[in-house]
């Protein structure tokens, strides 16, 4: 499939007309999970939450968040609906031409698919708009799954980080015992 760039807009409450899914992500005492929440005419209708192996990152719990919200509409053929997220990042990265990362080209595809008018919006975090306020909440409730339902790999950077974190470590444990100090 063709890349195009996948615009995203402002959400501000008077949107709340049709179908519109709030998507977070969240990271607490180390467990990493996401929600979403189904919201039609502004009245929630149903969630989702989902809690992903510990070494993902927020970011990635965001992207799962709306890849489930695409995969509800898809399942429900719900031919035009909004995807409302407060993390700039995940939206931007959906803007971009070039990706290399399979799971988030499949989302690029899946919002790009005729089958779906899916728009993305944006809204501001923790500034009392219900239907994000929710999906915090859900997210945060996640936590408590003991199940995972979504592994990802750590990222390069965290394996770099890591593996840095490593080689000081065993440096200075060589220095310590050293004769030369």
């Amino acid at each position: 499939m063709e890349n195009h760039i996948i615009p995203w807009r402002t959400f501000d409450e008077t949107n709340y007309v049709g179908i519109n899914v709030f998507t977070d992500g969240s990271k607490i005492n180390n467990r990493v999970d996401c929600a979403m929440v189904v919201l039609k005419d502004g009245n929630e209708k149903e969630h989702g939450k989902w809690r992903l192996n510990n070494e993902t990152t927020v970011f990635i719990a965001e992207m799962v968040a709306i890849r489930e919200a695409v995969n509800y509409f898809k399942r429900r053929q719900i031919p035009k609906a909004n995807i409302i997220s407060d993390t700039r990042s995940a939206l931007e990265e959906n803007r971009t031409l070039e990706e290399n990362r399979n799971f988030i080209l499949d989302i690029k595809n899946s919002l790009q698919d005729n089958k779906s008018d899916a728009l993305l919006w944006w809204t501001k975090a923790h500034a009392g708009n219900k239907g994000n306020e929710r999906a915090d909440y859900f997210a945060k409730k996640a936590i408590e799954k003991q199940e995972i339902h979504f592994y990802f790999s750590k990222t390069k950077q965290q394996r770099k980080t890591e593996m840095r974190k490593n080689i000081r470590q065993n440096w200075h444990i060589l220095s310590d015992h050293s004769s030369k100090g």
